[in-house]
């Protein structure tokens, strides 16, 4: 059975064609460390627009952040949670 981090990756690559389609960016975060490294690894992908840049982690202990941050205002959240 496919992990909650392998379901969002899966989801996330379908996706990415249509974000393409209406100009939205799909960017899969490669880390440097390898999953055995990291106490608690995630799957990041960063999704970016003209004007917008948002992020999504899922880990593999099944928490998520999600983030979306107006580009032409840097450091300004739009939208933070961490659930």
């Amino acid at each position: 059975m496919k992990s909650v981090r392998e379901k969002f990756a899966d989801w996330a690559k379908i996706m990415s064609d249509f974000l393409n389609e209406i100009s939205i960016s799909t960017t899969f975060v490669k880390y440097e460390k390898s999953e055995k490294e990291i106490g608690n690894p995630n799957t990041a992908i960063i999704h970016e627009s003209e004007k917008y840049m948002g992020e999504v982690f899922v880990w593999e202990s099944r928490q998520m952040e999600y983030g979306l941050i107006a580009i032409e205002e840097p450091n300004n959240y739009v939208l933070w949670k961490y659930i």
